[in-house]
């Protein structure tokens, strides 16, 4: 993997920190995660999975992600 990949790799799981970028944070994954471990199949976590149109993707268990919507129809338990 190269450097250019790794830097790719390491900065889609940090979170957006561009206070104008707020409005457009959807979440992708409320209060769920999706693992190998159990088969791909969803499992119920205090944490949600959040995204920012910049790129940004992260895991969270802030409460503030109650106040933000879900990805066009996302956030329900379906992947994306």
């Amino acid at each position: 993997m190269s450097e250019q990949q790794r830097t790719s790799v390491r900065a889609s799981w940090l979170a957006c920190n561009v206070r104008e970028h707020i409005p457009q944070w959807r979440v992708v994954v409320r209060k769920a995660n999706y693992s190998t471990f159990n088969g791909g199949k969803r499992t119920p976590s205090a944490y949600s999975e959040v995204r920012c149109p910049c790129g940004h993707t992260w895991r969270t268990k802030a409460a503030y992600v109650d106040s933000l919507p879900d990805l066009e129809g996302r956030g329900d338990g379906a992947h994306a």
